[in-house]
């Protein structure tokens, strides 16, 4: 199937833009640095799900890539965008915490 890794980066690309831009709306909202994090790092993967497509063979053009590269140019591609975004994603959640921590501190039974 020809067009399938065009279709499945193009699927991703539009998912992630509309996260990106909701978590940016809802940061400005809010005031949350958390979702500041979690929508850059949404936008970081759409851009390489566009990086992704333009370089793997055969994903746009039939037999070759839209821009040259080294044989594993879109593995490695795909390795960074998925590495990358994974460690935002847990910058997103450790930045949440740490201030909810900071933020609240009740205690469930009163001293006395």
């Amino acid at each position: 199937m020809p067009g399938l890794v065009g279709l499945f980066g193009a699927g991703i690309a539009v998912t992630e833009f509309a996260t990106s831009f909701l978590l940016f709306a809802s940061s400005e909202a809010e005031k949350r640095r958390s979702l500041q994090i979690l929508a850059a790092a949404y936008l970081y993967s759409a851009l390489m799900a566009i990086s992704h497509v333009l370089t793997f063979p055969g994903a746009l053009l039939p037999g070759l890539p839209v821009i040259a590269t080294p044989v594993q140019g879109p593995a490695w591609i795909f390795l960074f965008w998925i590495a990358v975004f994974a460690v935002s994603c847990l910058a997103a959640v450790i930045v949440e915490v740490a201030g909810r921590e900071k933020a609240t501190h009740v205690t469930i039974w009163p001293v006395s």
